[in-house]
């Protein structure tokens, strides 16, 4: 069994990036990025497509410049950076043995020809050329080399790319019982899951943490938005009456008409009459659609409603 680092999981950092921009011509990726991973963390990177995952990653991992602040490493930190490009990490004369096992003498033949075996090179395979191998072969072969002479602070952009099944439940297993920290990009969402006690949402240059797996960041995404929604400003938009219940031309000379009319007999208006009242219906429901004329009124969501439940309670027949 291959035996992994194991740091002392006392709340140290592995790696701190302070004040941190990168851009690329025009386009600024980071600005002011405060980042901060601890010791024996397993972190996981999402976000959509273009939001800077892996160009964070590549930060963390020392392989590309930023344009200012300050990337600090952890005492005795030492970094592997696992890309999508492996076959730049391979010599292509080598047997798949010989550069599983590297120039370390820290393994045996058997524990090295055991890992070979958990990511598919059984037997005698593990004597074919590197430079003969499919690009699933060469994936494996580099996730084999990386485990073998493991960094304690590992970085993996898409490491289940061109894995079958097997080889991807060989890597989660691996990686279960590695003690250092990890950080890793995927797409593959049982990956995350298996592996991630927190994750990174990477959003328009701004990072955000959840202490969980994908699941959890999910949930409370969903929550955040459920609160957001319950705290907006409640809309009466459809049910403002400005218009559904203001008097048209015909309507309000005919009023008028009614009121000149009981002025004159000292009578209602008879069949002709706006609800019981007459004209003091009618008076005050022409009040009451000049309050909801004043946008001013509608701050007041409550007297809205109260203005309201009086004209469709005058209006009614």
């Amino acid at each position: 069994k291959i035996r992994f680092p194991q740091p002392e999981r006392t709340g140290i950092s592995a790696l701190v990036l302070k004040n941190l921009s990168k851009s690329y011509g025009d386009l600024k990726v980071y600005q002011g990025l405060d980042f901060e991973l601890e010791r024996g963390w397993k972190v996981g990177f999402v976000g959509h497509n273009g939001a800077g995952k892996s160009t964070l990653l590549k930060i963390c991992a020392g392989v590309i410049p930023f344009d200012s602040g300050e990337r600090n490493l952890g005492l005795n930190v030492k970094v592997g950076y696992f890309s999508q490009i492996r076959t730049e990490m391979l010599d292509p004369e080598k047997t798949v043995f010989e550069e599983a096992a590297g120039d370390t003498t820290k393994h045996s033949e058997q524990t090295i020809r055991s890992v070979l075996g958990s990511f598919l090179f059984p037997g005698e395979t593990v004597f074919k050329k590197v430079k003969v191998l499919s690009g699933g072969e060469k994936s494996r072969l580099a996730l084999v080399k990386l485990l073998l002479d493991p960094p304690n602070l590992l970085l993996m952009d898409e490491p289940t790319t061109h894995l079958d099944l097997q080889s991807v439940d060989a890597l989660v297993d691996a990686l279960r019982g590695f003690e250092g920290t990890l950080c890793f990009i995927s797409h593959d969402l049982y990956f995350i899951n298996a592996l991630a006690d927190h994750v990174v949402h990477v959003d328009q240059g701004k990072v955000s943490f959840y202490p969980g797996n994908y699941e959890y960041f999910k949930r409370r995404q969903q929550q955040m938005a459920e609160d957001a929604l319950a705290e907006a400003p409640e809309q009466v938009v459809e049910e403002k009456p400005v218009v559904k219940h203001r008097l048209n031309p015909k309507e309000e000379r005919r009023r008028r008409a009614l009121e000149r009319e009981q002025l004159r007999t000292g009578k209602p208006g008879g069949s002709e009459s706006i609800g019981s009242n007459g004209a003091a219906n009618a008076e005050r429901i022409s009040e009451l659609t000049k309050l909801l004329e004043d946008p001013a009124i509608y701050q007041d969501f409550a007297k809205v409603r109260e203005i309201t439940a009086e004209l469709k309670a005058l209006q009614s027949p």
